[in-house]
C-alpha cells in the first residue's frame, strides 16, 4: 500500500509540473518495489514487474512527466448517456407559464467560471493528505451561431483568458506550475448545441498545441461542464414553487453512474428566474479499469455524491447569470488481484462559480 501510494504521489507532482520532485518520488517506489520482489518472491509478479516498468518508464522518458495516468486510475471524465429526462413534481402556483431559452442569433456572452477542486485518498493503512491546490479562472466568450425553428441553439466559446486565484498556504512552486499550466490553455475553442429547455445535445473542445499535457485532461472534461451549471427545465408551464427532476445515467472512468438533480423555482420576474438545486449521484458495485494492474481487478464498491446548487437564468441568455454548485463525493474500491485485496476511498470536494460580465 506504502508503495501504491508513493507511486501516485509522484504521479501528482508529474501532473502538476514538478518532474524533479516527481522523479524522487519514483526513485524511492522503485526501489521499494525491488526490495519488496526480493523480500517476497511468492507475491503477484505480474503486477510487481508491471509496476517497475512503469516506474522505469517514468524516469527515463521526462518528456512524459506530467502526461502519464495516474496510478491509482484518476481523472475521471464524464460523458452524457441517452436517457436523460425531466419529470415535473409539482407545477407550483399561478402564474403559471413554459419557460424556454430564446437567445437571438449573434448574442454574446461573456463568463467567467471559477473551479476549486479538493482530493484526497486514503487506504487501510495509509493516507496521502489532500494537496492544497489553488482555484481555476476562467474567462470565455460564448456566441449563439444558430437558433433552429424548434428552438435548438448552436454556439461557439473562445478561452480568453486562464489562470489561477493565489491561495494562502500553497507552495509556491505549485502557483507557478499550476499558472503556466492553465495559461497554455488561453485560445481552446468549444461549440455546442443546446435544446432551448437548457439540455446539453452536444459540446465539442478543441485544444490548442500549445496546451501543456497535464492539464488536456481537465480542458477535455470541460465541455461537460457547461451542462452542469445549466437549469433543464420542465415540458409544461410552471409557476414559483415548482418543482422537478432531472435525470441522467454517466458514464465515467468506465463506470455506470445514476445522476438525479432536484430543481425549485424560487422567484420568477418577466425573463429571469431564480432556482435553487440538490444533486444526487450513486453507482453500484462494477468493476473498474486499472493502468497500474492489468490482468488484476479494480472493483467499484460504491460511489455516492451529494451537492447544491443556485442559479440566476435569463430566458435570453444561453448561459445563467450566475451560478454556483458544491459537489461532495465518496469512491470506494478494492484493487488486487485474487485473493489479495486493498481497499481503497478517495473523498473529493469540487466548488464552481459561474458569472455572466
Amino acid at each position: 500500500i506504502r508503495i501504491f501510494y508513493t507511486i501516485q504521489e509522484a504521479d501528482t507532482l508529474s501532473g502538476i509540473g514538478q518532474p524533479e520532485q516527481a522523479q524522487a518520488k519514483y526513485q524511492k517506489a522503485q526501489k521499494a518495489l525491488e526490495q519488496f520482489r526480493a523480500g517476497h518472491p511468492e507475491w503477484n509478479a505480474k503486477i510487481i514487474a508491471y509496476r517497475l516498468s512503469y516506474v522505469s518508464n517514468k524516469l527515463g522518458s521526462a518528456s512524459q512527466a506530467g502526461g502519464g495516468g495516474s496510478a491509482a486510475g484518476g481523472g475521471a471524465s464524464a460523458a452524457s448517456a441517452p436517457g436523460s429526462k425531466v419529470k415535473l413534481l409539482e407545477p407550483g402556483g399561478e402564474p403559471r407559464k413554459a419557460l424556454r431559452l430564446h437567445p437571438k442569433e449573434g448574442d454574446k456572452q461573456t463568463l467567467e467560471l471559477t473551479v476549486k477542486t479538493t482530493t484526497e485518498t486514503k487506504g487501510a493503512e495509509a493516507q496521502i493528505p489532500a494537496m492544497k491546490m489553488p482555484a481555476m479562472k476562467l474567462t470565455m466568450e460564448m456566441t449563439v451561431t444558430k437558433v433552429a425553428p424548434n428552438g435548438d441553439i448552436s454556439y461557439a466559446r473562445t478561452l480568453t483568458d486562464a489562470g489561477i486565484v493565489e491561495e494562502p498556504d500553497v507552495l509556491p512552486q505549485v502557483v507557478e506550475a499550476m499558472q503556466a499550466s492553465m495559461s497554455s490553455l488561453k485560445g481552446m475553442t468549444g461549440t455546442g448545441v443546446i435544446s432551448s429547455r437548457a439540455i446539453v445535445k452536444s459540446a465539442e473542445v478543441t485544444i490548442p498545441d500549445t496546451a501543456k499535457p497535464e492539464i488536456r485532461q481537465a480542458a477535455v472534461q470541460s465541455k461537460q461542464t457547461i451542462g452542469g451549471l445549466m437549469v433543464p427545465l420542465p415540458v409544461k408551464p410552471v409557476g414559483v414553487g415548482a418543482k422537478w427532476e432531472f435525470s441522467r445515467p454517466l458514464a465515467m472512468q468506465g463506470l455506470k453512474i445514476d445522476q438525479t438533480g432536484t430543481y425549485e423555482l424560487v422567484s420568477v420576474e418577466e425573463d429571469r428566474i431564480n432556482v435553487k438545486a440538490t444533486l444526487a449521484q450513486n453507482a453500484g458495485k462494477q468493476q473498474m479499469q486499472s493502468p497500474m494492474m492489468p490482468g488484476a481487478k479494480m472493483d467499484l464498491l460504491s460511489l455516492k455524491g451529494e451537492g447544491t446548487g443556485t442559479f440566476t437564468a435569463d430566458m435570453a441568455q444561453v448561459m445563467p447569470a450566475d451560478a454556483t454548485s458544491e459537489i461532495h463525493s465518496e469512491l470506494s474500491m478494492e484493487v488486487g488481484a485474487g485473493a489479495q485485496k486493498m481497499p481503497l476511498t478517495t473523498t473529493s470536494d469540487v466548488n464552481m462559480h459561474l458569472e455572466a460580465k
